[in-house]
C-alpha cells in the first residue's frame, strides 16, 4: 500500500505547481487511510505509476473524464457482455483459456496442468452466444513455458479470437474474464480492475490491482475502453496484497513464435503494387 505521503510526495515529484497538482493533492487529502489500503499500489511502483493510477481515481468519482479517463459503468456493461464471446474453460469450469488465434488459446502452466505435456489432448467449453450452453472444443498442447507459467494449445476448429493489443498503460482499467464464481453452477466471472504497475519482475510479468483468486487463472486481461485483448492471468502476488500477476499479450506473442507448429497468423493487408 502507499501513504498520503507517499501520494503527495509522487504528484510533487510529477506535476508542476497549479491546479492540476491542487486538485491531486486536495483528492488525496480526503481520502481515509483504509481507501488507500485497498488500492493495491505499492511505494516502489515509481512515482509516474502512482500518479496516474491517482489521476484515474480521481476522475471516477467526480465524474469528469481525463486523457486516461475510459468508458463510463454502461458502455463497460456493454464491454463485458462482447467481450463474454471468448470465455472458455475446461469441462469442470476451473480452468480458464484465452483465445490468442482463431485456433490457439493460452492458459496457466501451474496446478492441474503441470503435467501436460506437447501433444496432450484435452478438451474446453466454449462460450457460445447464441446457443443455450457451451460448445465443446477439442485441443491439443502445443508448447510449456515453466518460468512464464504459460501453456499454448491448438484447437481442431477455429473459434473467435480478440483484437490484441501491444501496449500495457499504467492506469488503464481492464476487465478479466475468468471463473471464480463459485456461488453459481457456471462460475463465469468478469472483475473489474486497473493495471497498477507496467514494470515487469524478473519473469517479464506486470500487475493488476484485482486480487487473484481460484479460477481467474488463464483468464484473459480486456481492455475496457476497447475490448482489445492486452494480458493474461496466471496467478497472484502474495507479497503485494495478491495482486494479479499478469503476462503482456506482446511476451505471449514473442513465445508463440517458438513453436514451428503454431498456426501462421493472417497477413491483414494486402501486397504491394
Amino acid at each position: 500500500m502507499i501513504t498520503k505521503a507517499d501520494a503527495a510526495a509522487a504528484i510533487r515529484a510529477t506535476t508542476g505547481p497549479g491546479k492540476e497538482r491542487a486538485r491531486l493533492l486536495g483528492f488525496v487529502d480526503q481520502l481515509a487511510d483504509d481507501q488507500l489500503r485497498e488500492w493495491l499500489i505499492q511505494a516502489e511502483d515509481g512515482h509516474e505509476t502512482i500518479v496516474e493510477f491517482i489521476k484515474d481515481r480521481a476522475a471516477g468519482p467526480a465524474g469528469g473524464t481525463l486523457a486516461t479517463a475510459t468508458a463510463g459503468r454502461a458502455e463497460s456493461s456493454d464491454r463485458a457482455t462482447v467481450v463474454a464471446r471468448y470465455s472458455v474453460t475446461d469441462k469442470n469450469f476451473r480452468s480458464v483459456f484465452t483465445p490468442l488465434r482463431p485456433r490457439v488459446l493460452v492458459t496457466h502452466r501451474h496446478g492441474s496442468h503441470a503435467s501436460w505435456k506437447p501433444g496432450t489432448r484435452v478438451k474446453v467449453l466454449v462460450n457460445d452466444v447464441n446457443a443455450d450452453k457451451p460448445r465443446q472444443v477439442e485441443c491439443k498442447v502445443l508448447g510449456c513455458h515453466d518460468q512464464d507459467d504459460v501453456v499454448f494449445c491448438i484447437t481442431d476448429e477455429e473459434l473467435d479470437a480478440p483484437d490484441l493489443d501491444l501496449g500495457v498503460a499504467p492506469g488503464a482499467r481492464y476487465l478479466l474474464l475468468g471463473c471464480s464464481n463459485r456461488s453459481q453452477d457456471k462460475p463465469y466471472s468478469v472483475c473489474h480492475g486497473v493495471i497498477s504497475t507496467t514494470v515487469p519482475d524478473s519473469n517479464g510479468h506486470v500487475r493488476g490491482d484485482t486480487p487473484s483468486v481460484p479460477g481467474d487463472s488463464g483468464a484473459g486481461c480486456f481492455s475496457e475502453e476497447t475490448g482489445k485483448l492486452f494480458a493474461i492471468n496466471v496467478g497472484r502476488d502474495h507479497k503485494n496484497g495478491d495482486r494479479a500477476v499478469l503476462v503482456p499479450v506482446a511476451s505471449l506473442l514473442a513465445l508463440l513464435r517458438t513453436h514451428a507448429e503454431a498456426p501462421a497468423r493472417m497477413r491483414d493487408w494486402g501486397p504491394g503494387e
